[in-house]
């Protein structure tokens, strides 16, 4: 299934487990119907990558029993929605890299922050300020 396998395994295993707490058993008879909600969050890491996948929102289930047999299957389960999917990935290399030119140059990378927190503190002041009325 490649890489994306996991994400989708487990996305998939969310959803059968949500769906057995509503719907534990199927129905005796006719459909068994209800919305499930879903958020998933997984990782997978290789040699190069880092994945981050999210997956939320809500799923309808729908559970069928027949009276008799359809295609050889006395039962159907059906599931419809639109969840938010959301996959990131990092490589780990160019992070290894940042880490690495950051370590070498921590000293000035500190007095930068420094700059940038005073400078953002000055502007919220300011902005603070100049909404009181004195």
């Amino acid at each position: 299934m490649g890489i994306l396998g996991c994400p989708i395994e487990t996305i998939a295993r969310a959803i059968n487990q949500e769906h057995l707490k509503k719907f534990p058993k199927w129905p005796t008879s006719g459909t068994q119907e209800g919305y499930i909600e879903l958020n998933v969050k997984n990782f997978l890491e290789t040699d190069k990558l880092r994945i981050y996948c999210v997956c939320r929102g809500t799923i309808f289930v729908k559970d069928t029993r027949y009276s008799s047999p359809r295609n050889g299957c006395n039962y159907r389960a059906e599931f419809s929605g639109k969840p938010e999917f959301q996959l990131s990935y990092f490589d780990l290399n160019k992070i290894r890299q940042c880490n690495e030119m950051a370590q070498k140059n921590m000293e000035k990378i500190k007095v930068l922050i420094d700059k940038l927190e005073e400078k953002y503190l000055e502007q919220s002041l300011t902005k603070l300020l100049s909404n009181i009325d004195l």
